[in-house]
């Protein structure tokens, strides 16, 4: 263990945490390091200290460090401020680098310390490299005990290598009639067990050569006696009791091997020691997890140091194998060699898990037991049904060694991973990835490291001088997880960052682990300020864009360092998560070990800039027309790339052409831009200077390609949340809007969004009719992009009829949201240049398609208003009841109009909390509520009710309908309601598909539907 924080200086920085007194002077120099590159010099008088803390308590260390004099006369290596203790020192001699070690013990308390480098001859220089903080490992007591050579030996040395010898008093093959009570306590003598199971001596049985642990489904006196000693908040013991047997004396180092296997239910099957600050467990396999399906086919294992003896202080480090056999269905050996430098963990004889023994050197007891993880879901009283609650164990052996230890590892890690990072700077845009992506490397396969998963996830990178980038695209279909801090247990990407390369233990302070969730939550591990990130849920899984800052630490062209990354994958219902992919680490070790990262490479290539075409006038076909008010501009540039497979073209207009002629116009400019490229993606990206200058103009911009069309009033995105947004990034408001800029898109939908956009429509009965189209806008500054997803006033777009389609066979247009919803978007047909095309006017971006919808009302024959109902209804506006009528000489309830006013306007619903008390978010009309409540279209009594289901009079229908009218922008007259009586008068149903067809003809279509 080494708590020094870059001790070797190879980050080229001295470390984070550490200060100096004196005039003298600290610097990291090349020229004179022990090892590696760097060292540090110390100039002048006075000394430099390095603050070390958390360490273990009443415990020995040494530190070890590499250490000569330059121009010095004396100098000293020391530790300062240990357990209220005189401090430790040592001179530095000599002008060639020697070893000098100081040691140390720590307090029950005080686990801190400072080491220093004091140059006392206060002049000259002293250097130093490879600073070391050390445990001085103190051997456990020794145990007195019966051990024999009974050619009885580890599975895992079968040729007694080690030179085995077997314990008599750890060891048992439970061939007698009953537990060994000389050996073993029935209970576990300082736990009860973990709630809701509590440990029952009536639980265990021996026989037939074998011990028998055993769970059940009951409840026992023991429970209520001891809840009333728990805490008021404290998990109760009920349902199920289990077992626990305890060695009833401490063991020290060895090898411990148990055979047996696991019972088949949402209980462990567990073998484990621990002692008064440590914990070794060897497997804690849960055989039938109602939430993991693969439980029993993996032998968890970990390690835990509680400080001090605080078990709230858990440092815990566990591991997973994940073996081929199911643990339930027969017996199999489990192994711990246990040392003074080596915690080894074996399944059947086979090496599967070490770890550097830093701290596990006091004696500790034997466990054998059953437990309760709520988190692994409980076992139903069915599933326990005997013989399946049983734990069978056939065998505990234990055995010692005198022979030496090697320093070495006897795991073969596989060769480290290596990737390439090109060189550049994409925008952040989780949902739109900057064409640079298509050109960057992926790092490499990511396969499953843990649990049971089917995810799959790709990953790439870039990197310039502030940023490291990474883009990860992860297929989920099963999205969950709602942990706010712990991200790590939702579905997410995490990501670790080895600035330095040094690959140390524990992180240093260039030493970066940021993970961010499917709903773009983050939590981490020195994650540094600026860090930027970009979320997008897609229809089967999701996208994270990250970009982590180089810190301190400026990595040049053509320099390595440490990476790696894991996709989780939580499952429902439990919304935990369940296994993980991962690149490089091949020990489930890199959350506090960045000895696990693999090598990424920062190449100085740089990603390749797809080939730009320049429009220039001339009797061909032209590329981009750019036209103001009709009066020819010189085009602008076409930068044509891909963007997930898709073609895309970025059109950029002609600026200072266009600020030329804008100058010599009055106000309500029309600037037409028409991109004659067939790609699949046409974008137009515009600066924001020049569009606050169009925006002043009040003009509108008109982006025509051949897929659809957009007309756009400029001010509408001057005056929306995501330009403020950006804008507000800036305390002193001097944000260059050159620097700012938007994107138009208008595009073709991938093959899965078809595929999504017809699953939809079939849903409602909906004939799709050509394809699909997606319009959308983003505003970019910096790494920040950010969609502008509705309008506070309609906008058109025009979309294309099919060739030869008889425009009577639309219905409308409908909206297809990433949820799979479908609403009806206000849809006229227009004839253009001899052509029908889809006029659509809307307040939010999205997908849109055209859709035939024929509907049947049996009982609208005689109603005057039978063809407007029977549009109303084809557009999904006016709905039947469920015996297939529409009832027009009925009543209309204040929750039916409240929907149709919605529907007709095309609003997206809404889900926030509901205004009105007695209006239920589960109800049919809730989302219809909470929506035209959202945009003001109606109110509530004073009582703060709704009164859903009365009837509405036509007086309350004429106020929706003005709020509607002002909605839409439109100035209308002040409806007045007819005169009356003091009895109210009611809508009829036929009455108000009258008055939704006026609104919508006269007001957001403006013209006759």
């Amino acid at each position: 263990m080494n708590a020094f924080e870059n001790g070797s200086f190879e980050s080229g920085q001295l470390p984070v945490r550490y200060s100096k007194w004196g005039s003298g002077s600290a610097t990291v120099m090349t020229e004179y390091a022990y090892t590696g590159t760097y060292a540090l010099v110390y100039s002048g008088q006075g000394a430099i200290e390095f603050p070390v803390s958390g360490l273990q308590s009443n415990t020995e260390y040494k530190v070890a460090v590499y250490a000569k004099l330059g121009t010095s006369a004396g100098a000293t290596l020391g530790v300062k401020e240990h357990n209220g203790a005189e401090e430790s020192y040592i001179p530095i001699q000599g002008t060639t680098y020697g070893l000098y070690e100081v040691s140390f013990q720590t307090g029950a308390v005080e686990t801190s310390a400072k080491v220093y480098l004091y140059n006392e001859s206060g002049s000259g220089t002293v250097y130093a490299d490879d600073f070391e903080l050390l445990v001085e490992v103190l051997p456990p007591p020794v145990i007195n005990e019966n051990i024999v050579d009974n050619s009885i030996y580890p599975l895992s040395d079968s040729d007694n290598v080690r030179s085995w010898k077997y314990s008599l008093d750890y060891s048992d093959e439970f061939g007698g009639a009953a537990l060994d009570t000389n050996k073993w306590n029935d209970h576990h003598t300082y736990w009860l067990g973990r709630q809701p199971s509590i440990f029952s001596p009536r639980n265990i049985r021996q026989e037939n050569g074998q011990l028998i642990l055993t769970a059940k489904y009951e409840t026992i006196p023991e429970m209520a006696e001891a809840n009333a000693k728990l805490g008021p908040n404290s998990p109760q013991y009920e349902k199920y009791t289990t077992a626990a047997v305890q060695s009833k004396t401490k063991t020290g180092y060895g090898y411990y091997e148990i055979k047996a296997k696991a019972a088949p239910v949402s209980i462990t099957s567990s073998f484990w020691l621990q002692g008064n600050e440590t914990e070794i467990d060897v497997y804690e396999t849960v055989g039938r997890s109602t939430v993991n399906p693969d439980s029993g086919y993996e032998m968890p294992m970990n390690t835990h140091y509680y400080a001090g003896g605080d078990w709230t202080k858990d440092i815990s480090n566990p591991g997973v194998y994940h073996s081929k056999d199911d643990l339930t269905a027969d017996f199999h050996v489990y192994g711990l060699d246990w040392n003074a430098k080596w915690i080894r963990f074996y399944y059947d004889g086979v090496l599967v898990r070490e770890i550097r023994n830093d701290v596990f050197h006091e004696n500790q007891y034997i466990f054998m037991d059953m437990e309760t993880f709520t988190w692994a879901g409980l076992p139903s009283e069915a599933s326990m049904a005997s013989p399946n609650g049983e734990y069978v164990i056939e065998y505990v052996r234990v055995w010692r060694s005198n022979e030496p230890v090697s320093d070495e590892p006897e795991m073969e890690l596989p060769p480290v991973k290596e990737a390439e990072a090109l060189r550049g700077t994409p925008a952040l845009n989780a949902s739109s990835p900057d064409p640079l992506w298509s050109q960057a490397k992926e790092i490499g396969s990511l396969r499953v490291k843990g649990g049971s998963t089917s995810i799959t996830a790709i990953a790439k990178t870039l990197w310039d001088d502030r940023f490291l980038y990474i883009r990860t695209e992860v297929k989920d279909a099963d999205l969950t997880g709602t942990e706010p801090n712990e991200t790590y247990k939702n579905d997410s990407v995490e990501v670790y960052v080895d600035g330095g390369n040094e690959k140390a233990k524990p992180y240093d302070g260039n030493d970066i682990k940021w993970n961010v969730d499917y709903m773009g939550r983050s939590s981490g591990i020195n994650v540094p300020e600026g860090a930027q990130q970009s979320v997008h849920r897609t229809n089967d899984g999701y996208v994270v864009e990250m970009a982590v800052p180089w810190m301190s630490i400026v990595r040049p062209a053509g320099s390595t360092i440490g990476f790696d990354i894991q996709v989780n994958d939580a499952r429902q219902p439990s919304g935990v998560r369940q296994g993980y992919l991962g690149w490089n680490d091949p020990l489930d070790q890199v959350w506090q070990n960045m000895g696990m990262t693999g090598d990424l490479k920062l190449s100085s290539v740089a990603a390749n800039v797809p080939p730009v075409y320049t429009y220039v006038p001339s009797p061909v076909p032209d590329l981009v027309k750019l036209t103001m008010n009709g009066q020819l501009i010189s085009g602008g540039t076409v930068v044509k790339s891909l963007i997930e497979g898709q073609s895309a073209a970025t059109v950029y207009p002609d600026r200072k052409g266009l600020l030329k002629v804008l100058n010599s116009l009055d106000e309500k400019a029309v600037v037409s831009i028409e991109v004659n490229e067939s790609a699949d993606i046409v974008i137009g990206q515009f600066d924001g200077s020049l569009l606050t200058a169009l925006a002043d103009k009040q003009a509108i911009l008109a982006f025509e390609t051949n897929m659809a069309s957009y007309r756009l009033p400029v001010r509408q995105v001057i005056a929306s949340e995501s330009w403020k947004s950006i804008l507000e990034q800036s305390d002193s408001g001097d944000i260059d809007l050159a620097e700012v800029q938007v994107q138009l898109r208008i595009g073709k939908p991938t093959e899965e969004e078809k595929r999504r956009v017809v699953i939809a429509t079939d849903a409602q009965s909906l004939k799709s009719i050509g394809e699909p189209i997606s319009f959308v806008i983003q505003v970019m500054y910096g790494t920040q992009v950010i969609e502008l997803t509705s309008f506070d006033a309609y906008v058109e777009r025009i979309m294309p009829l099919p060739s030869g389609l008889d425009p009577a066979q639309v219905a409308t247009a409908v909206v297809v949201e990433p949820d799979g919803s479908v609403r009806h978007v206000p849809t006229s047909m227009v004839s253009l240049e001899g052509k029908w095309h889809a006029s659509i006017r809307s307040l939010t971006n999205s997908m849109y398609t055209l859709v035939g919808h024929e509907v049947r009302l049996l009982d609208i024959k005689q109603s005057g208003a039978e063809e407007i109902i029977r549009r109303l209804a084809a557009r999904t506006i006016v709905r039947g009841l469920p015996d297939g009528t529409f009832r027009p000489e009925g009543q209309i309830t204040r929750a039916e109009f409240t929907a149709m006013l919605v529907r007709a306007l095309g609003l997206r619903l809404e889900s926030n909390q509901q205004p009105f008390k007695d209006v239920s978010a589960s109800s049919w009309y809730g989302a219809y509520v909470s929506t035209a409540h959202e945009h003001q279209l109606i109110r509530g009594y004073g009582d703060h009710t709704f009164r859903p289901m009365q009837v509405l009079t036509i007086e309350e229908g004429l106020e929706m309908l003005d709020n509607a009218i002002k909605l839409t922008g439109v100035a209308a007259p002040k409806t007045q309601p007819p005169l009356q009586d003091d009895a109210p008068v009611y809508l009829t149903r036929e009455e108000s598909a009258l008055w939704i067809h006026c609104l919508l003809s006269k007001y957001v279509l403006e013209v006759d539907i």
